[in-house]
């Protein structure tokens, strides 16, 4: 009689209750399940040892995979994200980068990066140098008909350059914007 009683007396409120406990478990359990979500063309930065460069021209965007509750994925600005890449413990010459070990990404708690395509990058890290080059204007055109080209002064005659040894190496003088010729009917300066 007591059980018949605790089962079906007042069973609209027993349903009711059964109902809202229900539901609450469903929400709070989804919460939670981990969700998944790709990000396409995610800038991709280096963070480099001291006084070394990249020498070539590596990937600039990556896809990242995030796992998470789904509250958490839909509250991310992904607009804002950054994938960075710790290079830092990689000497100078043709090294490869496993991104998934050194990609770090300002994300919230509980949401973390599980896939990074590509999953490697070859990068030329090269020893940072600076050196001394020669300034040189640059012309087009040609001068109006009666006037002639008597001198040309560059200040300062020399720039220092400063990069991948390579590059700066490959720099042998710097040039000024190119100046035309064909509009000039007097000596004239040009800030550059």
């Amino acid at each position: 009689r007591w059980l018949r009683a605790l089962l079906f007396e007042d069973w609209t409120l027993k349903a009711l209750a059964l109902a809202i406990t229900l539901g609450l478990w469903f929400a709070v359990t989804t919460q939670r399940t981990p969700a998944t979500m790709r990000l396409h063309n995610v800038p991709l930065e280096f963070v480099l040892p001291e006084g070394v460069e990249i020498g070539n021209d590596p990937t600039k965007v990556v896809e990242v995979t995030l796992q998470g509750s789904r509250g958490k994925l839909d509250e991310m600005n992904v607009a804002n994200l950054v994938a960075r890449a710790d290079v830092t413990a990689l000497r100078p010459g043709d090294r490869v980068a496993r991104l998934p070990d050194s990609v770090r990404m300002d994300l919230p708690e509980d949401v973390r990066i599980i896939e990074v395509m590509p999953r490697s990058v070859t990068l030329h890290l090269e020893t940072v140098v600076e050196r001394d080059v020669p300034v040189e204007a640059r012309f087009e055109g040609e001068l109006p008909a009666g006037f002639r080209q008597t001198s040309v002064a560059v200040t300062p005659q020399r720039v220092r350059v400063r990069g991948p040894e390579s590059h700066v190496n490959s720099v042998e003088r710097a040039f000024t914007e190119t100046i035309s010729l064909s509009d000039l009917r007097e000596s004239r300066t040009f800030q550059q």
